[in-house]
């Protein structure tokens, strides 16, 4: 099952790259997106994001924290967003996390790149991540104490789990 989850994840990776490489005009998919992911320390069996359109007032007083701001092509603003991101683990547990200073990495045509931090046991993670927006919705990688889990998170009818 792993190798399979692995292989997905790479074919996925692929389409997401060569997609990347045209102009970036996927836009950002709302709504809930769920992935089985590539977890090298096989903390996580899963995870969740829930991306919800907002209004500028409202990313405003968000402050910085779980928001993105979704772009176009021209850098012009398509739309703000809001995001509820979760790790779950092996025993189905929701682990949230909170993304911090999300922004748009020059050159990268559709990446953002950001700050996460949970509480896992008693004991709080920090660590960066990456966030792709893709035709069938989102790629998000992140890096904690050299942990890296990856995920491609879809809508059920794209890629059911």
């Amino acid at each position: 099952m792993k190798k399979l989850i692995l292989v997905l994840v790479s074919i996925l990776s692929v389409r997401c790259e060569i997609k990347l490489n045209r102009n970036h005009e996927d836009e950002l998919v709302t709504g809930t997106l769920q992935s089985q992911m590539f977890d090298d320390g096989e903390e996580f069996s899963y995870g969740k994001v829930i991306i919800e359109e907002i209004t500028y007032d409202e990313y405003k007083l968000k402050n910085g924290v779980n928001v993105i701001v979704d772009l176009k092509p021209n850098d012009a603003v398509r739309k703000y967003c809001s995001l509820e991101f979760s790790y779950y683990d092996k025993n189905d547990k929701k682990i949230p996390i909170e993304i911090t200073d999300l922004e748009y990495s020059i050159g990268t045509r559709n990446r953002y790149s950001g700050e996460i931090s949970y509480r896992k046991e008693e004991t709080n993670y920090s660590g960066g991540m990456t966030l792709e927006v893709c035709e069938f919705g989102v790629k998000i990688g992140t890096h904690v104490n050299k942990h890296y889990i990856e995920g491609f998170y879809t809508n059920n009818e794209i890629w059911p789990y």
